[in-house]
């Protein structure tokens, strides 16, 4: 049976011919380092199309998916860059990029990627395009045996303008995200047609708040959450209907803006970052049978993770689960906005959800705002201005 690895970066297809150069990076031998076992930049991709470079790297609007055993790193330049992964080894081999399809509308920029199954029974790969301009969402079907992407839509806008704050959930096959750009903004549901297209199932009310945050889904589809400031509100899902209701909030944190995925054992979810600049690290308790949170812990209540130096848990940090939902991956910043990052390991309590770093790479450059990593064998990939791949 094929995995699929989604998210929280971006996703992408890929093609077109050229070969890249790979600098494999030497094992570090601090105890502590997560050392890289590939990393590119700009200058290792020979040019699609001439005078047009297929990476430009961006920490804050540049994704990475993986799926099966190829890597997808979607750029702002419009292209998507395709990499064949060593199971073992974690090491990349550069196997092209393809244009998006399309001409880009409004600012650049590419956030949220997932792949999920077709009508026909094969894999199709979106990522949403777009920065304070109505988003697109893209989607391509990937070749069973070469992984090459090809382009099968466009769709403008997606929900409205989601502002980086859609979730897609595998369980219900649907997307979450805001209607429209700013404040006061509804939440709404989306399936697919046999296209590969969205189309909305309903909308709910957010109380009037300004909400400008994230927002999340439970990976069993019973709920989505989204945090308003220092308020994070929950809802109920009607699988049948595609209905959203409110359900509760629950005051947390101290103006995070950023909502982690929940705890693949749908016990756990983590707040963090302010706009600019860093805030603490909060955890929240979710009753997987209401679906209510409560806090858990917060700030300086888990020094083990908040205690990283120069660390800013900011609104472009990410955080990425295993299956097992015992371990995981990061990004943190160390800048405004983050995007002078690190990434690291961490494991999580159970029992507590309390979060532990474990390795880091903290003192290579990657500029990294995206992080996926592979559910079973705990290999991680990178994007920023640079893409990185690292074995657990």
């Amino acid at each position: 049976m094929r995995r699929t690895m989604l998210l929280m970066g971006l996703m992408s297809g890929v093609l077109a011919a050229g070969t890249g150069v790979c600098r494999a990076v030497e094992a570090s031998a601090a105890a502590n380092a997560l050392a890289p076992a590939s990393i590119f930049e700009a200058k290792d991709f020979p040019d699609p199309e001439p005078g047009k470079p297929a990476w430009k790297g961006d920490a804050w609007y540049s994704g990475i998916c993986v799926f099966d055993k190829w890597v997808y790193a979607v750029s702002p330049a419009g292209y998507v860059l395709q990499f064949e992964r060593d199971p073992v080894t974690a090491k990349m081999e550069y196997r092209g990029a393809t244009p998006f399809g399309f001409s880009p509308d409004g600012d650049s920029g590419v956030n949220n990627a997932f792949t999920r199954k077709a009508s026909d029974g094969g894999t199709l790969l979106y990522f949403e395009f777009g920065n304070h301009q109505p988003h697109n969402l893209a989607w391509y079907s990937l070749d069973k045996k070469t992984g090459k992407p090809a382009f099968k839509g466009k769709q403008a806008p997606v929900a409205g303008h989601t502002w980086w704050c859609y979730h897609y959930v595998p369980v219900t096959d649907r997307i979450y995200g805001m209607v429209g750009r700013g404040d006061k903004q509804p939440l709404a549901s989306r399936h697919f047609d046999a296209s590969g297209a969205t189309v909305e199932d309903g909308r709910v009310a957010t109380l009037g708040r300004s909400n400008f945050g994230w927002l999340v889904a439970s990976s069993d589809g019973r709920n989505v959450y989204q945090v308003n400031g220092k308020t994070v509100d929950a809802y109920t899902f009607d699988a049948k209907t595609g209905a959203m209701t409110y359900l509760a909030s629950v005051e947390a944190g101290s103006g995070n803006d950023y909502i982690s995925p929940v705890s693949p054992d749908g016990r756990h979810v983590y707040l963090f970052g302010g706009y600019k600049s860093g805030g603490p690290l909060t955890v929240l308790a979710r009753d997987p049978e209401k679906g209510t949170l409560s806090v858990v812990t917060s700030g300086a209540a888990d020094p083990k993770f908040n205690g990283l130096p120069s660390v800013e848990w900011n609104r472009h940090c990410r955080f990425v689960f295993r299956a097992d939902g015992k371990s995981g991956a990061f990004t943190a910043g160390t800048g405004l906005f983050g995007c002078a990052g690190m990434v690291g390991t961490f494991t999580r309590d159970p029992a507590t959800g309390a979060l532990t770093v474990g390795a880091t790479a903290a003192a290579i450059p990657l500029g990294a705002a995206h992080v996926v990593v592979d559910p079973i064998t705990g290999q991680l990939f990178t994007v920023g201005e640079k893409i990185a791949s690292f074995k657990r």
